[in-house]
C-alpha cells in the first residue's frame, strides 16, 4: 500500500491556473458552452474506461462513479437553464492543475490505475477526474 504525504512535498509541486471562460452569454449560448465542456469530459472519461478495461483489464469504478456525477450535473444544468428564461448568464471557468514531482507522479499513476493507496490525514487528496 502506498502512502502520500502531500504536506511534505508541497514545495515540489508547481501549481497553475488557466482562466478558460469569463464571459456573459444569452441563455442558449451559455447552455451550449457549458454542455460542450461537460460532454467533452464525459466522452473523455468514456474513452478512458474503454481503454482501461480492454487493454489493461483494470478497475474503472472511480471513473464510472465520476461519469455518473457528470451526467447528473449535466441534467441539472439543462433543467436550470431551461427554467431561468432568457436572462443573461455569466459563465466563469478556471482550470487549476499541479505538476507533481517524479516520485509523486509514480505513486499517483499507481493510484489512478487501481493500485491501493492511502493518504495521510490532513493532506489534500488528488483531484477527481
Amino acid at each position: 500500500m502506498y502512502t502520500f504525504n502531500f504536506a511534505q512535498v508541497k514545495k515540489e509541486i508547481i501549481m497553475h491556473t488557466v482562466k478558460l471562460i469569463d464571459s456573459t452569454y444569452p441563455e442558449s449560448r451559455a447552455r451550449e458552452v457549458i454542455l460542450s465542456l461537460l460532454n467533452d469530459k464525459i466522452r473523455f472519461i468514456n474513452l478512458q474506461i474503454l481503454s482501461l478495461e480492454e487493454k489493461e483489464n483494470l478497475d474503472t469504478l472511480h471513473l464510472r462513479s465520476r461519469l455518473e456525477e457528470l451526467k447528473a450535473e449535466r441534467d441539472q444544468i439543462c433543467d436550470l437553464l431551461r427554467s431561468e428564461g432568457s436572462a443573461p448568464i455569466q459563465v466563469n471557468c478556471s482550470i487549476e492543475f499541479e505538476v507533481l514531482n517524479s516520485l509523486i507522479r509514480s505513486r499517483y499513476t499507481k493510484l489512478q490505475t487501481g493500485v491501493p493507496c492511502t493518504k495521510t490525514i490532513g493532506s489534500p487528496a488528488p483531484s477527481s477526474t
